[in-house]
């Protein structure tokens, strides 16, 4: 069940050259300028076949239910959009699929966008989104929202022993092996969570590893439906 949340960034703020080991990236100073047009593409998957959604409405927002562009995924479950940066990073943008008998999925980028972004946004069928939190131990609260989210080092790799909190409060699993754990106190090697029932409106994630507490990321929490995000240094 761990391939239900995963999000990869083909591009992240900071240049990879400057990573010369664990948290390198604390203490850079991000980009200032990016290109006048960045490209955001990526896969829409169902995780518990893990094949491509094909027809799945994808679209481009500057706030949950504030559209500036939508596409429907080709046969291979792709999307592709151009943004117009104005030559700076841009902020504030999420990224909307659905497909019906899918749970709502929204996409928030860990960092500003300053170069093309290429990720993996996975819809959870009801059926799965049932079983998720069955496994979790947790009634799913009709009206509220949840994240799922992976918790990595600068670039890619997932961080085991993190742990997350949020503000407001919500229900937070770890997961283990390939499942929510209903005993798990923090992240294994995939470093894979949740925050389950949160109400809707803006959410803070923060997380700790290895002695690193991380800057808050905000996101937005949608009723019946689950931000994916990441959270790095």
């Amino acid at each position: 069940m761990r391939a239900l949340i995963l999000v990869a960034l083909a591009a992240c703020t900071y240049d990879e050259k400057i990573f010369e080991g664990p948290f390198t990236c604390i203490g850079q100073s991000p980009p200032v300028s990016a290109p006048a047009i960045v490209h955001l593409t990526g896969t829409v998957v169902d995780p518990l076949n893990r094949q491509p959604v094909i027809g799945a409405g994808v679209e481009l927002q500057t706030a949950p239910g504030t559209t500036v562009t939508s596409i429907f995924t080709d046969g291979n479950g792709r999307f592709s959009f151009d943004l117009n940066t104005q030559g700076v990073p841009a902020v504030g943008f999420d990224l909307y699929a659905h497909q019906i008998s899918f749970v709502d999925s929204y996409y928030f980028p860990p960092r500003p966008i300053s170069g093309d972004v290429d990720t993996q946004i996975s819809l959870l069928t009801m059926s799965e989104s049932s079983t998720l939190f069955t496994t979790a131990g947790l009634t799913q609260a009709t009206g509220d929202g949840n994240v799922l989210l992976s918790i990595n080092d600068c670039i890619e790799p997932p961080l085991a022993g993190a742990t997350l909190s949020s503000m407001p409060a919500g229900t937070v699993r770890y997961f283990t092996s390939v499942t929510p754990s209903q005993t798990a106190t923090a992240t294994d090697a995939a470093g894979v969570a949740m925050v389950a029932n949160l109400p809707p409106g803006k959410a803070k994630l923060t997380a700790m590893a290895q002695g690193h507490t991380f800057a808050p990321l905000e996101v937005s929490i949608v009723a019946n439906a689950f931000t994916v995000t990441e959270l790095q240094p």
